[in-house]
């Protein structure tokens, strides 16, 4: 199995570092408001970040990715035109200019990096392993973070006359679907993270720490963070057993134990959540998301195409009467506010980071880039506001990281993850 270039010294530096600690700060995520950690940190490599674009981009799949948030900006200046909220668009357009700092500035550190897909993935890992401690409070006690204090009180209904309070975790973000639609998208990188490891014990920490991504997901009760793990988990399990990975069956059993008796000790925790998320008739049911994108198609042709403008989403949302105010689907989001035109420029550049990655000879940058793709249509509907926070732009820019420096890679049985 390719486990990372021979090219490159074995050592981490500085760089890789830096690339683990941006990635890191997304544990924190809606702590602090519009002046989260990592948008605070966002402002002192704008300008690193803006220097080095006009004098590096040297390759064609650099200047496309340059070229959609170009576009993107220049679009959303120009929608102000038309746009029916001015105050939001102005906190639209910083946000922008903040979370591309923060894609451009992981691209071009990890350029300088000497373990670039390694320190993506364990960037990932980091921030979910900080969060898990306080995710098994939150369960254990019903103890939660002020950022989340308003849905403490939320009942749920279980049937047959059971009526209990909700039991969730949410940390940081807010709502247990924020905190689901973040370990859904670190969900790949974990995972080829648990592939990077050479030790049994890293190995196994990574597969326990996917173990309690499955458990969190499937009490919060998501049906489209449930369906998003099983998939690329098995996605990820396939792939590791097809490898000559060392240790595998050991770990493997292990993991299936831990599973097993996990399982059969909170069974009715587990089957009743889900259970009743299933029989469900909330805004995230089958007829209410319906609604919802035939709303937004509705908004996209009264646009002509063009979308409702930066900023107008709620607003737009609002003036149909609709009981629902985000599309919560992150490719709606983007269709219905800017139109057809920057919605096929960022498939294009979906399409493109995926083609690239085709040409590594490195096993797991191409299951990461494939299923971090691939599964984005499920976990895309689990929240809203996903072009607003961090976390979409740093999965982009972790997904185009490793199909574009992966490249340079070539076969070893050396590790990286001691």
């Amino acid at each position: 199995m390719v486990r990372y270039s021979v090219l490159r010294p074995n050592q981490s530096n500085l760089y890789d570092f830096t690339v683990i600690i941006i990635l890191g700060l997304l544990s924190f995520g809606n702590l602090g408001g519009s002046s989260t950690p990592l948008r605070l940190i966002a402002v002192p490599i704008f300008i690193f970040a803006l220097s080095y674009s006009f004098k590096k981009v040297n390759n064609r799949y650099l200047v496309e990715l340059h070229f959609f948030l170009v576009f993107f900006l220049i679009y959303m200046f120009l929608s102000v035109i038309w746009s029916i909220n001015y105050e939001q668009a102005l906190k639209e357009i910083i946000y922008f200019f903040v979370h591309a700092s923060i894609l451009l500035s992981l691209v071009y550190f990890a350029r300088k990096a000497a373990h670039p897909i390694k320190s993506i993935c364990v960037g990932w890992a980091l921030s979910v392993a900080i969060t898990v401690p306080v995710a098994i409070i939150e369960l254990l006690f019903d103890w939660h973070l002020p950022v989340s204090l308003h849905e403490a009180d939320t009942m749920i209904n279980y049937g047959e006359g059971q009526i209990s309070q909700k039991i969730f975790a949410s940390v940081t973000f807010g709502n247990w679907n924020g905190y689901v639609a973040f370990l859904c998208f670190s969900l790949p990188f974990l995972i080829g993270c648990a592939h990077l490891s050479r030790l049994r014990s890293t190995k196994f920490l990574s597969l326990i720490l996917i173990l309690f991504v499955g458990v969190i997901v499937i009490i919060n009760a998501s049906r489209g963070g449930v369906v998003a793990f099983l998939f690329v988990s098995l996605m990820g399990g396939g792939d590791y057993f097809r490898s000559n990975a060392r240790g595998k069956l050991l770990a493997s059993s292990i993991f299936m134990v831990v599973v097993l008796v996990g399982g059969w000790l909170s069974y009715d925790t587990l089957s009743l959540q889900l259970l009743s998320r299933l029989d469900s008739n909330t805004f995230v049911g089958d007829s209410h998301r319906e609604s919802l994108f035939i709303t937004g198609l509705e908004l996209l042709v009264t646009s002509n195409f063009l979308g409702v403008g930066v900023g107008s989403l709620v607003a737009a949302y609002e003036k149909l009467g609709s009981d629902v105010l985000l599309p919560h689907n992150v490719f709606l989001e983007l269709l219905v506010q800017y139109g057809v035109v920057l919605f096929a420029i960022f498939i294009y550049l979906l399409c493109r980071i995926y083609y690239l990655s085709r040409y590594s000879s490195d096993v797991v940058a191409r299951f990461v880039v494939f299923s971090a793709i691939l599964s984005l249509p499920v976990v895309g509907v689990v929240n809203s506001g996903y072009w607003l926070s961090p976390i979409i732009w740093c999965y982009l820019a972790s997904i185009f990281v490793i199909a574009y420096y992966s490249r340079n890679y070539v076969s070893s049985s050396v590790s990286v993850i001691r």
